[in-house]
């Protein structure tokens, strides 16, 4: 792959990185050059292996409800 292409694709990926982040974790992520480093800070951010995170995903896993009246498929999205 070219260095031309490469750049072009870096570009296109970093676009769709910030469309899809609110404002307030734009901020956090908006100095970062590349998009392999705004995954990365990203990453960094939210995904730790803290006592405090496995306990909230462990909450919103007992406490996952499905409503009455949905379909399964509307559940599982």
């Amino acid at each position: 792959m070219s260095e031309e292409d490469f750049a072009g694709m870096d570009k296109k990926a970093r676009s769709s990185i910030i469309l899809n982040l609110s404002d307030e974790v734009l901020r956090e992520v908006a100095t970062e050059t590349t998009a392999k480093s705004m995954w990365d800070k990203l990453k960094a951010l939210y995904m730790k292996r803290t006592v405090e995170n496995r306990l909230y995903l462990k909450q919103s896993l007992y406490m996952l409800r499905m409503s009455e009246g949905t379909s399964i498929i509307s559940h599982l999205d």
